[in-house]
């Protein structure tokens, strides 16, 4: 049986948090903090929890029956704690050396894309980790192109794209018109609403 929980991480010394999901075979509690540490693309971070783990407090947030819901919870409270951009969190910053323009053509477009890539990725029977490491990226990279996060650097998502074999600029439109459709198909069995959606964290 697999769990798929979002969690928590909290540095006592910086104050500084991580938010992020995992799936594991083990339950959150004994998964989180003891086997699994976190996927940021920072290394000092991952690898002080190992040295001083006293300086560390891991809490399980939510569990899901799901992987989508917890990808989805996590994507929701990393945009409502702003997480991808505060110098208090540990979580990616990764963005293009432009200001991007976050208008809703274009969240609609990368949004898009995250699921096709989400969606041929699982076709492949690959997971996040394995996708990062074809494309010399952190799992937590991976997530967030999946989850359509208009920041991360454009060249990681295109190369994303072309190692799960995801045409673009027009070409192979029936490749494309497949994948649109098993996506539509996969979308209506995910649940639209997630409860609680007003999560608010009293130390933040």
């Amino acid at each position: 049986m697999k769990h798929y929980y979002v969690y928590k991480i909290t540095d006592i010394k910086r104050k500084k948090y991580y938010i992020g999901s995992r799936t594991s075979k083990v339950k959150p509690e004994k998964d989180l903090g003891h086997i699994y540490f976190s996927s940021s693309d920072n290394k000092k971070f991952i690898a002080e929890q190992k040295e001083k783990p006293d300086q560390f407090i891991y809490e399980v947030i939510k569990i899901f029956p799901h992987l989508e819901q917890a990808l989805e919870y996590e994507k929701e409270l990393i945009q409502q704690n702003n997480a991808t951009s505060q110098d208090d969190f540990y979580n990616g910053r990764t963005r293009l050396p432009f200001n991007t323009v976050d208008s809703r053509a274009t969240k609609y477009t990368v949004a898009y894309l995250g699921n096709l890539v989400r969606l041929a990725r699982k076709e492949r029977g690959m997971s996040q980790t394995e996708l990062g490491e074809r494309i010399n990226a952190s799992r937590s990279s991976i997530q967030r192109i999946e989850l359509g996060n208009t920041k991360c650097a454009i060249g990681l998502v295109f190369e994303a794209c072309f190692v799960l074999g995801i045409p673009l600029m027009g070409c192979d439109k029936e490749h494309v018109h497949n994948l649109s459709t098993m996506l539509s198909y996969l979308n209506k069995l995910i649940p639209e609403g997630i409860p609680n959606k007003n999560i608010t964290f009293d130390d933040f």
